[in-house]
């Protein structure tokens, strides 16, 4: 991944206040996104998208700057851009003629099959489809940092036990083929495939992951030297071999 660049460009979402009940409460969402948002900016020389972090975000809100953050970035020459979600997902498995392709979903706070009538319905007006709707679309940036701070689990996976040894087992599911990892593009989750994401309890203040972000240093090292991960982001002189 390149280490120099003309623009830095963030895009910073927390989900928390879910209107559906049954989805489990979330303590730290909003913290973890005003908290990164407010380092990528004032420690890694990120300009934020529209100023500032976006907090519990509608169905509509959510795919309206995803896609405004998107078209930003490819107009700029030379630009890192970096998406970061903190809240609700999922994974939808997709059957194809030959395989099962595995989908994820970043889910907005008015996602609720119970409201919108099924699943597939809520997928569509209340969430956003990662591979297709985030990373495919950051073509036009030198490089792109996508983090998601939330679960990759599959409901319908009960019913397709064997279903669990895709990604790393069989191969009976893949990953979208639209993550192409030519492109420049580090894709970074919470979690492993077909896992929750532990948000961590209110008296932590911060997510697992968010805090993991921000303090660890010693699972990424640069020659002789251990770092963490925002330094990769803000020092453009790092070779970045540990992405």
């Amino acid at each position: 991944m390149p280490t120099d660049f003309k623009h830095r460009l963030a895009l910073v979402i927390g989900a928390q206040k879910y209107k559906e009940a049954e989805l489990n409460r979330l303590h730290n969402s909003a913290s973890d996104a005003e908290t990164l948002a407010e380092v990528l900016r004032s420690k890694a020389g990120f300009e934020l998208f529209r100023g500032g972090e976006l907090v519990n975000p509608t169905g509509r809100q959510l795919t309206t700057h995803i896609n405004a953050f998107c078209n930003a970035v490819n107009a700029l020459e030379d630009c890192l851009a970096l998406i970061y979600f903190s809240g609700h997902g999922t994974v939808d498995i997709v059957s194809h003629s030959q395989h099962r392709e595995a989908l994820h979903y970043l889910l907005a706070t008015d996602y609720s099959e119970r409201e919108l009538g099924d699943r597939d319905t809520a997928l569509q007006h209340a969430a956003c489809q990662l591979e297709s709707q985030v990373v495919a679309r950051l073509c036009g940036a030198k490089a792109a940092v996508v983090l998601v701070d939330a679960c990759r689990t599959a409901p319908d996976l009960s019913a397709e036990p064997e279903a669990h040894k895709g990604w790393g087992g069989d191969g009976s599911v893949r990953a979208s083929h639209a993550v192409n990892p030519v492109r420049n593009v580090l894709l970074s989750y919470a979690c492993a495939a077909y896992s929750p994401a532990s948000d961590g309890t209110a008296a932590d203040g911060l997510g697992v992951f968010t805090r993991h972000i921000l303090e660890v240093r010693s699972r990424c090292t640069v020659g002789a030297r251990s770092v963490c991960f925002l330094d990769l982001l803000s020092n453009a002189g790092l070779e970045s071999r540990c992405l």
